[in-house]
């Protein structure tokens, strides 16, 4: 992300107003926090500690005996994902967002010596049995959301019917709704699980 880009997100973030989601405008960005539930009963499994979540990922590093390291390679996957507070729901769609997650799993291998899950996502990234020269261990960095966490997001959507007839109506308009928020040039996306944020 270029430098002018990150102050104007950070300037965005700084000066949006929090909502609760039944009171959130639409093409209005805010702040909103609340939990992450699941759509439809779809979860992500970690790659590395198997913890069940709407967004993971994980970096491996090569470490030496000096612990100085190198990274080699990592993923990141997300679903969509329904998030609620108190007053309503709102349906979330990662695919363009900004990410901000805490690494809140740290383990390691000693090289060729590697748990079943580790040699899963080694060779899914065509890591397995690469030359690292002078690395003797692996080490594995992972953050996820996971369902139920607290989270904070900052964006703007829509209002659209609720398919699962939420109990509350915006405005009294009388016909259940959730906000939709996904990522666009006007309204940026980020979904952050830092402290601070909430």
């Amino acid at each position: 992300m270029r430098r002018s880009e990150e102050r104007r997100h950070r300037k965005l973030m700084r000066r949006a107003t929090r909502y609760s989601l039944a009171e959130m405008p639409e093409n209005t960005f805010g702040k909103i926090v609340g939990r992450a539930r699941p759509l439809q009963k779809r979860l992500l499994e970690a790659p590395i500690s198997g913890r069940l979540c709407v967004y993971y990922e994980v970096a491996i590093d090569a470490m030496d005996d000096q612990t100085r390291l190198r990274t080699l390679g990592g993923e990141q996957e997300g679903i969509s994902f329904m998030l609620e507070d108190d007053s309503g729901r709102a349906m979330i769609d990662p695919a363009h967002a900004y990410m901000s997650t805490a690494i809140d799993h740290v383990v390691r291998s000693t090289l060729g010596m590697f748990s079943d899950r580790q040699q899963t996502l080694l060779t899914r990234l065509k890591l397995s049995g690469r030359s690292t020269p002078f690395a003797t261990e692996l080490r594995y960095r992972e953050a996820i959301i996971e369902a139920d966490e607290r989270i904070a997001v900052f964006g703007g959507g829509v209002r659209e019917p609720d398919p699962d007839g939420g109990s509350e109506s915006y405005r009294g308009q009388g016909v259940p709704t959730r906000m939709c928020l996904v990522g666009t040039s006007k309204f940026p996306l980020f979904i952050s699980d830092d402290p601070r944020a909430l």
